[in-house]
């Protein structure tokens, strides 16, 4: 017989809907996407539920609904224990995730939206209540005190949330449609109770990337105190570009398996048959490891660690890729000649395993950094950058994070986002995408050869303006008041004031000068010569216009080590797309053609012609070449941002207007869009005034580029980042660290 969720067992086989969440997701919301295998439940499940019908908003500050007639039942939304005694390896897991602790347990969570609270008004906080407390917001209480003796305030995303959500939308921030009524559990021996129970708790968006783009990608705007609309934490745009979701437009490259965020961020781990879930002595992991270090040590969570480490491990390859004297490259960088005098090295770091950028999440309350030390022969250290950061702000290291600053242009990194107004840079890396990071060094005269380089790729998962916050938050009346909280309820207790585990992710060292042959490589220095060269080009191809043929050497030696033809189109790719940045049209078609000849038509073959006849106002050309570039990247909103534009510049506003609104079912709010939206509209004569206040409020804010300007006043540190590729000076050894911040 069928009975209600709160009996002793719970939820039974609901861990089984994420079978196969190393596949792309059935299409459900996002075209394209390949159907995941079933899941092996015995029999057929009955026919789906008819699809949710959908109430309004909870409030006007929040996304999120609920179905129509739902209960809105906060304490069954809230119930965890009830799934415990059948599942109890995924609770087990999910107690140490950052969405069991997502709400005001969070010390880092908590100091940011009190202050929000307290200068902005509690009714906003329910903005951010969507992705991190749902339990408060169906309960009606997000815009009240949130007192530490209130055991909703602790709820987080508990399991009922995701496999409870009957619909997403692309516009984030809480963008679902919830059902929190009663659900029922079956006897375990009957096949058809359990197919019923299981149909019941795996809706349609649970195994998609498109559940976790409901709160994985955000946005800002005046319901959170800042004066227009900003982008803010989005990891489902970026991946919906990569290959990792199927994108064949981006670029050429080695081949990647397709995965969703669940495939990469839920991995199979051992399990025992104590939850029902286990198949085949695994299960998958609901700790959904990240980079989330802090506060795995703040719960003293080692399993959660060991998870955390291994993601990050296994996402970039650092190189000390190349060596300049002068006009003089040496590429690779291993064994180039060392003279008294100026030198550049140039570092590259390389997004090989992440699906969105690197690191991701909230990007402005990153720390990781790159530290570079330079060492004569005999070990003495002669230069280095970055190698004190660990223990303060340190001007010569250099940080893949976002920089959001306030009006005053001064760089706000404690994650108060009412004060946000504008990103001034963001060095955070694109999925399989490549930063270069430059430094200079003053060779002495009569140094001792060969010359060790080495450079390390470290990471902490919060600023230390953020960790100082949540550590003050932790240690007030209030914040010890919700540790006393937690403990009370029987939950996991975390210390914010635990120093932040430092983890050296990726490294690559390389010798230089006499002697090197005899001496070893080691790290990302150890790949092949066609890989480090090629990653070098693909790097320096992000620079500013003037500084793009610093790539051209890197190519051509790319092009003499190249492996293969599959390796050789990628050379011929990367030139065809500097040759158009720099307005090069019959050059740049020349080496697509080269690439086409060597693999054959490509959507990222027709993406940079596009490109190409773009950057000289040839729009029907590039309109062409965007349209089947688009046809390869069917959930790439910017395929469709590209077209449009070159559509409307082209005159052909109505297919520019249907160009636009087919980016817009991807991405609601994308500014490019919007604008060719209402740019069609206004020429075909169909003045549409909600399309013109639409892209008016989600345009780039007019002061980004007077804050960008002041913010390089304040700073010297403000003003060399702001650059893509610039130059970090090593620091003589003995002297004094600086931060100009």
């Amino acid at each position: 017989m069928l009975v209600p969720v709160r009996s002793a067992l719970a939820m039974l086989l609901i861990a089984s809907a994420c079978a196969g969440c190393d596949e792309p997701p059935a299409p459900v919301d996002a075209p394209g996407e390949r159907d995941a295998p079933p899941a092996e439940t015995g029999p057929e499940p009955p026919p789906p539920l008819p699809p949710p019908v959908a109430g309004e908003p909870l409030y006007p500050e929040t996304l999120v609904r609920l179905v129509e007639g739902d209960p809105r039942d906060a304490d069954r939304l809230a119930d965890v224990e009830a799934c415990a005694p059948c599942h109890e390896e995924v609770v087990s897991a999910w107690r140490g995730s950052a969405h069991s602790h997502a709400s005001f347990d969070n010390p880092w969570y908590r100091q940011a939206v009190d202050s929000l609270r307290e200068e902005v008004g509690s009714e906003s906080a329910r903005f951010c209540s969507g992705c991190h407390d749902p339990v408060l917001l169906v309960a009606d209480t997000a815009h009240l005190p949130v007192e530490p003796d209130d055991p909703q305030a602790y709820a987080g995303v508990t399991c009922l949330v995701c496999h409870g959500t009957q619909e997403v939308r692309p516009d984030g921030t809480a963008s679902y449609t919830l059902r929190t009524a009663e659900v029922v559990l079956p006897d375990p021996s009957d096949e058809e109770e359990v197919a019923a129970h299981v149909a019941q708790l795996t809706p349609a968006p649970l195994r998609t990337a498109a559940l976790c783009g409901s709160c994985h990608r955000g946005f800002l705007g005046p319901d959170m105190g800042n004066p227009h609309h900003l982008p803010a934490l989005d990891d489902v745009t970026d991946w919906a570009r990569s290959e990792f979701a199927g994108s064949r437009a981006t670029r050429l490259d080695a081949p990647v398996e397709p995965s969703t965020c669940q495939g990469c961020h839920m991995p199979l781990v051992d399990a025992s048959d104590r939850d029902f879930a286990t198949d085949d002595g695994h299960i998958r992991f609901h700790g959904v490891p990240g980079g989330h270090t802090a506060m795995a040590a703040a719960l003293d969570d080692e399993r959660q660690l060991a998870q955390v480490r291994a993601q990050l491990e296994r996402a970039v390859r650092l190189d000390v890729a190349a060596v300049r004297a002068g006009r003089r490259w040496t590429l690779p960088a291993d064994g180039a000649p060392v003279r008294a005098g100026p030198m550049e090295i140039d570092v590259v770091i390389r997004n090989l395993g992440v699906g969105h950028r690197f690191p991701g999440g909230t990007r402005d309350a990153q720390d990781t950094w790159v530290e570079v030390e330079v060492r004569d022969a005999d070990g003495v250290l002669l230069a280095e950058a970055g190698t004190r950061h660990v223990d303060a702000p340190d001007d010569t290291a250099h940080r893949l994070v976002a920089a959001v600053v306030d009006d005053e242009a001064r760089v706000r990194d404690e994650h108060h986002v009412q004060h946000f107004r504008a990103a001034v840079f963001d060095h955070t890396i694109g999925p399989r995408g490549a930063a270069v990071v430059r430094y200079g060094l003053e060779v002495p005269e009569a140094v001792a050869q060969p010359l060790s380089v080495e450079a390390r790729l470290r990471h902490r998962r919060h600023s230390q303006a953020l960790h100082d916050a949540a550590c003050e938050a932790q240690r007030s009346e209030r914040g010890r008041a919700f540790v006393e909280g937690a403990a009370a309820l029987g939950r996991p207790t975390m210390d914010a004031c635990v120093a932040q585990p430092t983890e050296v992710i990726a490294t690559a060292r390389v010798w230089l000068g006499d002697g090197a042959d005899g001496r070893d490589a080691s790290g990302g220095a150890l790949a092949p010569a066609f890989d480090r060269l090629h990653d070098h080009a693909l790097a320096l191809i992000g620079d500013v216009q003037e500084h793009l043929d610093d790539a051209r050497p890197s190519l051509a030696a790319a092009l003499r080590e190249a492996p293969d033809d599959a390796s050789r189109a990628r050379v011929h790719l990367q030139r065809a797309r500097l040759e158009g940045r720099q307005g090069r049209l019959a050059a740049a078609l020349a080496a697509a053609r080269r690439a086409e000849r060597l693999v054959g038509e490509h959507p990222a073959i027709h993406r940079v012609r596009g490109d190409a006849y773009a950057q000289v106002w040839r729009w029907e050309d590039a309109a062409a070449a965007y349209r089947r570039a688009a046809e390869g990247a069917p959930l790439d909103e910017s395929r469709w941002t590209d077209l449009a534009q070159a559509l409307g510049s082209a005159g052909v506003d109505a297919d520019a207007l249907e160009a636009a609104d087919r980016g817009l079912t991807l991405s609601p709010r994308d500014p490019g869009l919007l604008r060719s939206r209402y740019l069609a509209l206004s020429s075909l004569e169909r003045p549409d005034a909600a399309a013109r206040e639409r892209y008016l409020a989600h345009r780039v804010p007019d002061a980004l580029s007077t804050l960008r300007l002041r913010c390089g006043q304040r700073s010297t540190w403000c003003a060399r980042e702001r650059l893509p590729v610039h130059v970090h000076e090593l620091r003589p050894s003995g002297a004094r660290a600086s931060s100009a911040r």
